[in-house]
């Protein structure tokens, strides 16, 4: 089996999501998906983050899953650079769990459990549920108030773990909350009141978890230490 082509198709979502296909000569295709995305509008350099591998993968044995990827990783880059090389390793055991007609778990060594949770992402005091909206610049959807109605909503709909985006706007919603890189006694107390607001919103049975940046190392450890008591879940 050879690799004949890689394709990459953007699909519209919440967010532009950058999928990729690698096409073989006995008709068996792998998908994978490019770890980054656009925010507001596609750019091409995200595409280009897994096409521009075309030249190395073509003619290659996708099924031989670790020499290819030997081939390519030097090429993904730091950080989110490497969503293109993520991608085709990704096609690459889709590819190789077809051709051999079981699932890729068995080939990464077995399956460790039957069942995996998943939690919904909720963002900030609003989804984002297409890629027309934008409302980052929103301060109404930082308020703990804005929090709570989205967790209820959410909850409503039947998830038992639900992530919030947390941190965004500190600087410009409380005065001195943000200064020189890190979150601000006041800013902690402010995401402390947000953390409150959610508890209180989905009460005990239902599980939290933040996306959070605070800045500096200390002001993490400050900010973990405050919410303790709101049991999240990571």
């Amino acid at each position: 089996m050879k690799i004949t082509d890689i394709r990459v198709a953007v699909v519209e979502g919440n967010f532009y999501w950058p999928i990729v296909r690698v096409d073989t000569d006995e008709g068996i295709y792998g998908y994978g998906e490019v770890r980054d995305h656009s925010r507001a509008r596609y750019d091409e350099r995200m595409k280009r983050l897994a096409l521009d591998l075309k030249p190395l993968l073509i003619g290659e044995d996708p099924t031989n899953v670790e020499h290819v990827f030997r081939k390519i990783r030097d090429y993904g880059g730091p950080g989110r650079q490497g969503g293109g090389v993520s991608g085709v390793e990704m096609a690459l055991w889709d590819i190789s769990g077809k051709a051999l007609g079981v699932p890729v778990w068995r080939l990464l060594g077995g399956r460790y459990r039957r069942r995996v949770r998943i939690y919904c992402d909720c963002h900030s005091g609003k989804p984002i549920r297409n890629s027309a909206e934008d409302y980052r610049l929103d301060a109404e959807n930082y308020t703990p108030e804005a929090y709570a109605r989205n967790a209820r909503e959410v909850k409503r709909l039947g998830f038992r773990l639900l992530k919030f985006d947390i941190g965004a706007h500190v600087g410009s919603l409380v005065p001195g909350g943000y200064y020189e890189g890190h979150v601000t006694s006041a800013g902690i107390a402010y995401e402390v009141s947000i953390v409150k607001a959610l508890r209180e919103a989905v009460g005990e049975e239902t599980e939290l978890a933040l996306d959070c940046g605070q800045g500096t190392v200390e002001a993490a450890i400050r900010f973990g230490q405050a919410v303790e008591p709101y049991g999240l879940s990571w």
